[in-house]
């Protein structure tokens, strides 16, 4: 199901399967920041037309526990039998083709489906072309059955063993080590305090000038970029104020968290050492609307936000 959750688990907007008693379920994040899909197994026994969307909502609430788990709003949803199939022919006299689920159907996990289907339609797609324009024979069609079947026997015999490790969990190393998931977040109060001062106080400058009736991050856009080590920072040692609840489905915005630290993707974050930042000290920057930013530290504490904005 796609659907817009409310939870507190951290992972919510990673690519991850929870494995519980009560079932395994796997997180796809979609566009927008908020919507995520859910692909929950069932049991074997279960009939795919009897099941309702508050079933399922149920077994991801399970599957989920202890974390918290809630539904804004279900934008999809659908049960359906998965079983491994491939198609004895994939042509009729080479007159009728067949491609993607019509030849071969497994899990929906890892974008096979979507993938393999596209390019089975590319495969006789520019032969067609090749063809009706007179610059190949009839005979290349014959190729599409050659190349594409062994394709998708391959990706059967693949899904085979990928369905059984989903299903299966995580096993444990043969050197019997536990996984080490978090040290402490030495931080943390500092940070606690600095939520306080910004939300709660009496003198707090982002409720002070932002309307009642707006978002909290509507006017003034907090973002907490932490030092440290990404692995070892838990989601529930941010206080929740840099994680403000806002828009339509009133979800919590965990994209306002960064952490100077190494990424899968972009190489390393120096952002604390090429700005000279003291990572035991921090720094407060103001970036205004057109971009311009003004670095406060300990030598700017007389900084006010009423010398520039109106109550």
């Amino acid at each position: 199901m796609d659907t817009y959750p409310l939870t507190n688990f951290p992972d919510i907007r990673k690519k991850s399967v929870i494995h519980s008693a009560h079932g395994v379920l796997m997180i796809i994040p979609r566009e927008g920041g908020s919507l995520a899909r859910f692909y929950i197994e069932l049991h074997s026994s279960t009939v795919p037309k009897s099941v309702t969307l508050a079933q399922l909502q149920e077994s991801a609430r399970k599957i989920f526990n202890p974390y918290e788990l809630e539904f804004a709003d279900t934008y999809w949803w659908s049960a359906y039998s998965i079983g491994q199939r491939l198609a004895e022919r994939f042509h009729e006299q080479e007159r009728v083709f067949l491609a993607g689920d019509a030849c071969h159907t497994h899990s929906p996990k890892a974008g096979q489906g979507m993938n393999t289907s596209l390019q089975d339609g590319y495969n006789i797609g520019w032969k067609l072309g090749q063809l009706l324009s007179g610059r190949a024979s009839a005979s290349l069609l014959s190729t599409y059955l050659l190349e594409r079947q062994k394709i998708a026997k391959t990706l059967i015999d693949f899904d085979r063993v990928w369905a059984k490790q989903i299903a299966a969990g995580k096993s444990v190393g043969d050197d019997g080590k536990e996984v080490d998931f978090s040290e402490t977040f030495n931080n943390a109060e500092k940070l606690e305090r600095l939520g306080e001062y910004l939300y709660s106080t009496p003198i707090s400058l982002i409720s002070k000038f932002t309307k009642p009736e707006e978002d909290i991050d509507s006017f003034i856009e907090t973002i907490v970029i932490l030092s440290g080590n990404r692995t070892e920072t838990q989601q529930d040692q941010i206080p929740p104020c840099f994680m403000p609840v806002s828009g339509k489905y009133r979800m919590r915005d965990i994209h306002k968290i960064y952490i100077d630290d190494e990424s899968y993707n972009y190489g390393h974050g120096h952002a604390y050492e090429f700005y000279g930042i003291d990572p035991d000290k921090g720094a407060i920057v103001i970036v205004r609307p057109d971009h311009l930013d003004v670095k406060i530290d300990g030598g700017a504490k007389g900084f006010k936000f009423n010398m520039i904005l109106r109550e």
